[in-house]
């Protein structure tokens, strides 16, 4: 009968990972920022100054420049 030639690991001896290959799970396409986002900083860019009256149309445009840049657009 012929002997068996089959490698045995002993305890100390530990089998190298295959090298794994790293992919990025990040979206990397900008997206334009949502109404609701941009309420929100509407709404902080009124709180900012109070609660004074302005320009609730101009609040909202700076808001939507912001968020815009933000988002790498």
């Amino acid at each position: 009968m012929a002997k068996s030639t089959k490698k045995v690991t002993t305890p100390t001896e530990t089998p190298k990972p295959h090298a794994v290959r790293k992919t990025t799970t990040k979206n990397s396409t900008p997206t334009l920022p949502t109404a609701d986002q941009i309420r929100a900083r509407a709404f902080e860019i009124y709180l900012s100054r109070n609660g004074a009256p302005g320009d609730a149309a101009g609040d909202w445009a700076q808001a939507e420049r912001q968020l815009t840049v933000e988002s790498g657009l």
